[in-house]
Formats: C-alpha cells, structure tokens, sequence
C-alpha cells in the first residue's frame, strides 16, 4: 500500500544521519543522540524514526537517501522488517507486495480474506 507521507529531502536525511551498511541501521550525526543508532522497532515490526514530530519508516529513509527519490511501495526480501539493509529492500508495485503477506490464520482476516498469496484488499485513493 502506498506512504503517502512524503520524506524529508536527501540532503537533509544525509545531514541528519550516518547508513551503516552491514547493519542497515542510521547512526545520529548531530543533537545529544549523535553516535547513537536511530529509531525503535514498533509494534508491527517496523523500525521508525520520529523527525519533526513525525515517525517514519527507517526503511523509506534508507532508500531515499540511497536513491534520492521517496519510494512507491518497498518490499524486505527476506521478510524481516527490522532488516533495513539496502540490499534487503527492493521496489514493488501494490500487488507485488502483496505476494508476500502473513497467510497465518490470525491474518488472514485481516489482509487477505481466503489465504491465497497474492491477493489482498489494498485501499483506493477515496478511502474505500
């Protein structure tokens, strides 16, 4: 499903934080938290970052300040939301991202109504 949150500017991102690779983690490179790792995991398994009273995806983040562009939908390849590694995030339409959803019973009911891969409700741009 499309962020519609846009992100702050590459260059700001850049100026704000250090990409560790190996990690994928964002180091602070200025205020009182510099030197120190970025964001907290939250309840659904997402790592975010709050900046200017906002909380975003450290994910979004990594991949703008690598690409320079705010992405449509990002996919983690190995399905670990916490691993924001560059490599482990790929770009992918809607239905793309959709092949890869819980199909546990708990669920199914909430993403996807019969348990087949691939297909899930995605809202329209109206909100319905």
């Amino acid at each position: 499903m499309r962020y519609t949150t846009p992100l702050p500017s590459q260059e700001f991102l850049l100026a704000k934080f250090d990409y560790e690779p190996e990690t994928g983690h964002l180091i602070h490179k200025t205020n009182t938290y510099k030197g120190r790792k970025a964001g907290t995991v939250v309840w659904n398994g997402y790592v975010k970052v709050r900046i200017a009273g906002k909380k975003l995806a450290v994910h979004r983040l990594v991949w703008k300040m690598h690409h320079g562009e705010d992405p449509y939908a990002l996919d983690h390849i190995n399905n670990d939301k916490a691993d924001n590694r560059i490599e482990n995030l790929r770009s992918v339409t809607d239905s793309e991202n959709c092949l890869d959803r819980d199909l546990t019973p708990r669920a199914i009911g909430r993403n996807n109504t019969n348990g087949t891969p691939g297909l899930c409700r995605v809202k329209n741009r109206h909100g319905n």
